[in-house]
């Protein structure tokens, strides 16, 4: 938690266009001394990230706004595009809105999409005055706001769901933006009837997921609805979609992953080979020995060391050892030695993966013989 807080508080300072001595000083005349020592983390995370050649999502952002400022790319730029359009513009940051009006600022040919009621990303530092204030962000060439024009029609959902969301929008200031307008986009004209609206509360998490797949497995047997036509959306896809994935799984819930909400280690085609590959070298360093006594002597230039000849035109023999064995019998000894028996490198919760993944295709059924046998 403490990590994700510093993540924060570093990704919403670069999307201010802050930098460590601008957060410091802001930071002195607020006292807020949490984000002084933020800054100077930042100063060090930014020396880290030059070092390494890497860039997070923030800084990509923040260096791209510096770079089309340039006037040689800004001309480049502007040459190269007739027109910009931006969807989904209440969701936008103000980075991304600094970088919009390098490329598309100075009156230039902008069409930007939104909705002011649907902002939901403020968690992650989208910024609902980006879109109330467009008009005058992005005038036009000769100086006057910009125009709003209003999609009176909705296609998306049906009239009875449609209802709901607008005796929600209503309680919803929306100031800055024409009166009338405001009120023409939120009177939406639906073209389908139908839609429903549930909202359920649950005491735990885990209550949550169990009724969620209760919910889906009876609206497919009961009701005739196909799995296809039915969707869980959920706000921290990283952190929830695992959970989710297995109490459906488990209730017998097929499901498919929207790829950009998956990191590819976690895919089902790409998790069981990590884990048996990671078995596989647990497995491999454990065989490995820790000394080698048959290593062959080196000379510091790395050229090998030769024995010394005898003068009876031999070499000298092998060293006896205190139990009379000879060093040379331990050279004979096979190099890939068992691991102890106490040395166990699979532990039983990988096993079971690994047996219930798609590599061995094992279910619980088999799994269970197994365990009796």
């Amino acid at each position: 938690g403490f990590a994700d807080e510093v993540r924060a508080v570093l990704a919403r300072s670069r999307e201010l266009g802050l930098g460590p001595d601008a957060l410091a000083s802001f930071a002195r005349r607020i006292g807020r001394p949490d984000w002084q020592a933020a800054a100077a983390f930042l100063a060090e995370y930014l020396d880290v990230l030059d070092l390494q050649g890497v860039l997070d999502y923030a800084e990509l952002v923040h260096r791209a706004v510096l770079l089309a400022r340039r006037p040689e790319v800004a001309q480049r730029l502007a040459a190269q595009y007739d027109a910009v359009y931006v969807d989904e513009y209440q969701d936008t940051d103000p980075a991304q809105a600094r970088l919009l009006r390098a490329l598309a600022g100075d009156g230039r040919t902008l069409l930007a999409f939104g909705d002011p009621d649907q902002s939901i990303y403020a968690f992650r530092g989208a910024d609902v005055n980006g879109i109330l204030e467009f008009p005058q962000a992005f005038p036009r060439a000769d100086g006057r706001p910009a125009p709003v024009a209003v999609l009176r029609t909705s296609r998306r959902s049906g009239a009875a769901l449609l209802a709901a969301t607008r005796l929600l929008t209503q309680r919803m200031p929306l100031t800055r933006l024409p009166a009338e307008k405001v009120r023409a986009h939120r009177e939406l004209i639906p073209v389908q009837d139908g839609g429903r609206v549930d909202v359920h509360t649950y005491p735990t998490p885990g209550t949550e997921v169990d009724n969620i797949a209760d919910i889906l497995r009876r609206a497919h047997l009961e009701d005739g609805v196909p799995w296809s036509e039915m969707a869980v959306l959920v706000r921290a896809g990283a952190r929830t979609i695992p959970t989710l994935r297995r109490a459906l799984t488990a209730a017998g819930v097929p499901l498919e992953v929207d790829g950009d909400d998956l990191p590819l280690r976690h895919e089902p085609a790409v998790a069981p080979l990590l884990t048996a590959l990671r078995a596989v070298a647990t497995a491999e360093a454990a065989r490995r020995p820790e000394g080698d006594a048959a290593q062959t002597a080196r000379r510091p230039d790395g050229d090998p060391v030769e024995e010394a000849p005898r003068p009876d035109g031999g070499t000298a023999e092998a060293a006896p050892r205190p139990d009379g064995e000879s060093a040379e019998a331990e050279r004979e000894e096979p190099r890939d030695r068992e691991p102890e028996a106490d040395a166990c490198w699979l532990d039983t919760e990988t096993a079971l993966t690994l047996l219930a993944s798609p590599l061995a295709g094992m279910d619980a059924a088999d799994l269970r013989r197994l365990g009796r046998a």
